[in-house]
């Protein structure tokens, strides 16, 4: 009875336990827009199902798992039988953001490849390992993965520095290319890329900081026309009020895709179009340009970049003489002061808190303000934006 027992035991484990592995490493071409240079990049954190057929039958799915950091998944399956055909799907979905096929509304996905053919792995023993690794080098393919990878890198950052008693969600973002704009843009929940563009990180980036500012602060949603000086509204002109508050959205997004980049140096985030460059952050300038800097993109950016980058040889760079790394402060602020519902400026901003550095600093002979960017509102220099 003991010896029927034990057998009996032995071969129900063997029925239900785990047998095949399904396993991959799959990688994406990033193509510098600027270059045309091909760089790999780990597929990270998408989603992934594996999927089988047996002989006679139809294909079903068996799971879903997610990439790890290193763009690998490594699934035990159960045993079926031998001559089982599996294969895999990889979405260019992750918990930040969901990519549509180009010109569609369904989420993107495809089959790991071999010499322009889907790979599809057959079971022949227990214990085999389908190995699906992939480096996809089809541009179109690619970009979709691109998109997503670049939005996560924005997530993490917000996660990374958000306010801790702040409960808003940061949902997951729709990245579609149905426009209707001349140029790619964010609309409530969703990001509205022009196929050239999904390469272009910073750009990316830029349209995923309103997608923040939507979810954990307060998005103005003004249509503008603008270049990091000039801001024209599409819909019909703009007051000082709504230039103001127009202003503040856009430079907040310019200074977001920076904070990343600086962020996550082995990213090697490219791109050169839809987003401020570190240089102009760096030194400001806009020639001939009729508007207060609390109303000019550009200026605002740079004012935010400086109280998080390092000292810079440039002298008409106050800040930069005062703080560093204060990119903690600075979303603290955007993720709480400004989640009121009104549409934020660049002064709503820097509301003095207790535990916040930015009310630290005392000029000479000066008592100590609320804030250390009011001392400037009325000074020639910050008017000029001479940072």
């Amino acid at each position: 009875m003991k010896k029927y027992f034990f057998a009996t035991m032995f071969i129900h484990f063997t029925f239900l336990g785990y047998a095949e592995t399904v396993k991959g490493k799959f990688r994406y071409s990033d193509q510098d827009p600027t270059t045309g240079a091909i760089t790999f990049k780990p597929i990270i954190y998408s989603n992934v199902e594996v999927w089988s057929i047996t002989p006679g039958g139809t294909w079903q799915i068996e799971t879903r798992t997610t990439t790890d950091v290193n763009g690998e998944i490594n699934v035990l399956m159960q045993w079926k039988r031998a001559r089982v055909t599996y294969g895999i799907r990889i979405v260019a979905e992750n918990y930040a953001c969901r990519v549509n096929t180009q010109r569609t509304w369904s989420t993107f996905f495809t089959h790991p490849m071999l010499n322009g053919k889907e790979i599809k792995k057959v079971v022949r023993n227990k214990n085999d390992v389908l190995d699906f690794s992939c480096d996809f080098t089809d541009l179109y393919i690619s970009q979709h993965f691109n998109v997503c990878c670049t939005i996560l890198k924005g997530y993490e950052y917000a996660a990374m520095h958000r306010e801790p008693t702040e409960t808003d969600i940061v949902h997951q973002v729709a990245v579609s290319s149905e426009i209707i704009l001349a140029n790619s843009y964010y609309s409530t929940a969703a990001i509205q890329l022009k196929p050239e563009n999904y390469f272009e990180d910073l750009l990316i980036l830029h349209e995923y900081a309103h997608h923040i500012e939507f979810c954990v602060s307060t998005f103005g949603m003004i249509i503008t026309n603008h270049d990091g000086c000039n801001m024209d509204g599409v819909f019909g002109g703009l007051t000082s009020l709504k230039r103001e508050e127009a202003a503040w959205m856009e430079g907040y997004a310019n200074f977001f895709a920076q904070a990343v980049n600086r962020a996550f140096p082995l990213e090697k985030f490219v791109g050169n179009s839809g987003s401020l460059s570190g240089y102009m952050l760096e030194y400001p300038h806009c020639n001939a340009s009729t508007y207060q800097a609390n109303e000019t993109e550009l200026y605002i950016a740079a004012v935010l970049w400086d109280l998080i980058d390092d000292f810079s040889p440039n002298p008409n760079e106050i800040y930069d003489d005062i703080y560093q790394n204060l990119d903690e402060e600075i979303f603290y602020v955007f993720d709480k002061e400004l989640d009121n519902g009104a549409w934020p400026t660049f002064f709503t901003l820097f509301k003095c808190m207790e535990w916040s550095r930015l009310c630290e600093y005392q000029q000479d002979n000066m008592p100590k303000q609320s804030n250390v960017i009011h001392q400037f509102r009325i000074s020639e220099t910050f008017r000029q934006g001479k940072f």
